[in-house]
């Protein structure tokens, strides 16, 4: 990608950009299986960018049995699935830094 940003100015931003957006976890950098007009990423990857493990992968297909499909040994979840749970997790985080910043002033007396 680096290489792409000597050729033109326009390709340096692009190119910024793209980087800033996966380092920010707003893209992701692995293979996307397309199907039946929809995009997939493989269990590997999920579970890599998530940061969580097989059991949760699996954990929502009981609840979302449409959004997998098997091929050649490989399980799959679609894209549509992968970004509701990379909100979701985005989304606690916040929520976790919020939970902090009440929990400092817990207890907490002045006196004069």
């Amino acid at each position: 990608m680096r290489f792409a940003q000597w050729l033109d100015m326009k390709y340096s931003i692009q190119v910024d950009s793209l980087l800033v957006q996966i380092a920010n976890g707003e893209k992701i950098v692995s293979d996307v299986l397309p199907f039946d007009g929809k995009n997939y990423i493989s269990q590997s990857d999920y579970c890599r960018t998530l940061e969580c493990s097989y059991h949760s992968f699996f954990g929502l297909k009981s609840h979302f049995p449409t959004e997998y499909i098997y091929v050649l040994g490989v399980w799959y979840v679609s894209m549509k699935l992968y970004r509701m749970k990379e909100a979701d997790r985005r989304i606690r985080g916040v929520k976790a830094d919020l939970r902090k910043e009440k929990d400092k002033w817990q207890l907490k007396f002045e006196f004069q």
